[in-house]
């Protein structure tokens, strides 16, 4: 039964990688049952740390001694752990492999410099105060310390500036794919780092090899959030411009439509002048083409909020061009604590949604979408509704594209992306989301706590 008490040290490891994960992943959307998915998860996982203990200590003890085999399978175990937590990320959450990766890589960066920290303190007991390493107490007061003194500070220098900016996906796959490769180097290290302090190791030299273990996983950290914020900047600076090159568009809009009733008043003064004179009456075509001009002056609308004053006449703009009705009753004022790029990627995604479904259906009585926003006690509730003319179908409560690639097939990795980061959105500020459809009515509903 040696194994089961030597599966500890390896489960103590395991549970610090896992919680550094989920420190980083939390506030991602979670998928639908989630609940069941990570307890069976976490039973596979258990059996995993159980069976690998059992081979090392049991089965196979070479794993264990110190030497290659034991460097190359802790390598191998580790790295195999890196794998399993990325698909349980994946299954638990809604985010891409890539994002997947990058949370998981972060988590391991945690755990290795809480572990280096640890074995820095283990050293040190034992070396020059002959602290043994057999000692249980000792080896868990020594274990939590380095864990409170690594999670506490990583998750308020990095991981909470992040989650109070607003969660971002990553999308550099490139740079990933460099991160992950980094993350198995420093795992390397780590291992070497264990083995070496089993020997004669001179003390000055294993403090240099700890130290400059901990910088290393600290500048992968660094590094990695460095490349969330600077993916922020990008996404931010992008949704400014385009909100700046819409109030563009809508001013020279303006300019062109009262230049065309300035015209048109001109050419009905002519008519009204001419009817003085001859007692004919007004062409009615006329009159049907200043009423038409007149009427682009109904698609601004105000809500008090500027971003989404902006959003909302750019889609009604694209709505009366297509002959679909947009319906607005919206309290701009109740979505002030949302910056405009998240206002943008919420109403925009919505709409776009919205309008694409309308566009299909044939009646033009039901050519119609319906946007309320309203407060309800404490809470903003946000309400977009539209005619749709085929069934939506639905998977982890979130509606499927219908939209395919070149092949025919369902284009799943293009689109449906908007879908997923309203969702996202919603649950970041603790709200709910939820899309229906009843009959041939889609619905999507979101709900935002106001701030205190």
């Amino acid at each position: 039964m040696g194994w089961l008490v030597g599966m500890l040290q390896p489960l103590a490891e395991v549970v610090q990688v896992v919680l550094g994960t989920w420190l980083v992943v939390r506030r991602q959307g979670r998928r639908e049952g989630f609940a069941p998915r990570a307890a069976a998860m976490a039973v596979a996982l258990l059996a995993g740390i159980v069976f690998f203990s059992w081979l090392g200590m049991s089965a196979v003890p070479e794993l264990t001694r110190n030497g290659a085999p034991q460097l190359i399978g802790q390598f191998a175990t580790f790295t195999a752990l890196l794998g399993f937590l990325v698909v349980c990320v994946v299954r638990l959450y809604d985010v891409p492999v890539y994002h997947a990766l990058f949370c998981c890589a972060a988590g391991y960066t945690m755990q290795n410099l809480a572990t280096g920290a640890d074995g820095l303190a283990v050293l040190l007991a034992g070396r020059l105060w002959g602290v043994s390493e057999g000692d249980a107490i000792v080896r868990a007061i020594l274990g939590t310390g380095s864990l409170l003194v690594v999670f506490l500070p990583c998750y308020q220098l990095f991981v909470r500036p992040v989650e109070k900016s607003g969660t971002v996906q990553v999308e550099d796959r490139s740079t990933v794919g460099v991160f992950v490769v980094v993350i198995m180097v420093v795992i390397l290290f780590d291992v070497l780092n264990k083995a070496l302090s089993y020997g004669p190791t001179p003390l000055e030299l294993l403090l240099g090899l700890r130290l400059i273990h901990g910088a290393a996983c600290v500048f992968v950290l660094f590094a990695q959030y460095e490349m969330l914020f600077a993916q922020r900047m990008r996404a931010d600076a992008a949704t400014a411009e385009r909100l700046l090159a819409e109030r563009r568009r809508q001013y020279q809009l303006s300019r062109e439509n009262i230049e065309a009733i300035n015209i048109k008043c001109h050419d009905i003064r002519h008519q009204i002048r001419h009817l003085g004179e001859t007692g004919t009456a007004v062409d009615a075509a006329v009159l049907a083409d200043i009423a038409r001009e007149v009427s682009v002056y109904d698609s601004a609308v105000r809500t008090g909020n500027d971003a989404l004053d902006t959003i909302l006449t750019e889609k009604s703009l694209v709505c009366e061009g297509e002959g679909i009705s947009l319906t607005c009753m919206a309290d701009g004022h109740a979505l002030d604590f949302l910056a405009p790029a998240e206002l943008y990627a919420l109403f925009g995604n919505a709409l776009d949604n919205a309008i694409e479904a309308v566009r299909k259906v044939e009646d033009p009585e039901r050519r119609a979408v319906v946007v309320r926003v309203r407060r309800v006690g404490e809470m903003v509730a946000i309400h977009v509704e539209n005619a749709c003319a085929v069934r939506t179908e639905f998977v982890d409560g979130l509606p499927q594209t219908t939209k395919c690639t070149a092949d025919g097939s369902r284009d799943i990795y293009d689109h449906g992306i908007g879908t997923r980061s309203m969702r996202a959105l919603a649950e970041r500020y603790g709200g709910l989301f939820s899309a229906t459809q009843r009959g041939d009515t889609f619905c999507l509903d979101i709900t935002l706590p106001l701030p205190g």
